[in-house]
C-alpha cells in the first residue's frame, strides 16, 4: 500500500501515468469526500493492495499542488502505523509537452500541532520522456536531498 502511494506521488512527474485505466480498473479518480472542487481521491489497485490518496489542484491551472493519505510508517523497526503523509509540488515547467513540477517535498504529519517532518526534497534537473520511441518527447533525472 505504501509503495503504491509513493508511485502515485512520483507519477506527478509524468502525469499521463495517472490517467484512469479501463483494463482491470487499476486507477480510478473519485470525487473528493469533503466536496472540495479542487481535490479528488485517487484509488490505485495492484494485485491485492489498494491505496487511496487525496490530490489537491490549483484552482486556476488545475495542476496538482499537494497529496495526502494515511500511509503505513515504520515504527520501532518492527511494526507499522498509519500516519498522515503529505507531499507538495512546486515550480512547474513545460517538458516534453507536459507541465511538470520541478520541485517537490514529502513528509509525515506526526501531530497536527507540529510542523510537517520532511524526509524528502527533490529538484528535477533533466527530463527525458521516452514514449513510443519518439525522441521529441523528453525518464527524468531527479536530484534529491536526504533530510535528517
Amino acid at each position: 500500500q505504501g509503495e503504491l502511494m509513493r508511485w502515485a506521488a512520483e507519477a506527478a512527474l509524468f502525469p499521463l501515468a495517472l490517467l484512469p485505466t479501463t483494463k482491470g480498473e487499476t486507477i480510478k479518480w473519485l470525487p473528493s469526500a469533503d466536496g472540495d472542487d479542487n481535490s479528488a481521491t485517487l484509488e490505485l489497485e495492484h494485485h491485492t493492495a489498494t491505496a487511496r490518496m487525496i490530490f489537491r489542484f490549483d484552482a486556476d491551472t488545475h495542476l496538482v499542488t499537494s497529496i495526502e493519505a494515511k500511509r503505513p510508517r515504520a515504527v520501532d523497526g518492527t511494526k507499522y502505523e498509519l500516519t498522515l503523509w503529505k507531499g507538495f509540488f512546486y515550480d512547474f515547467e513545460l517538458h516534453g509537452g507536459l507541465l511538470v513540477p520541478t520541485k517537490m517535498e514529502v513528509g509525515w504529519q506526526l501531530d497536527e500541532d507540529e510542523p510537517l517532518e520532511i524526509y524528502f526534497k527533490g529538484t528535477n534537473h533533466n527530463f527525458i520522456y521516452l514514449m513510443n520511441g519518439h525522441p521529441h518527447h523528453q525518464a527524468c533525472d531527479v536530484k534529491h536531498d536526504h533530510v535528517e
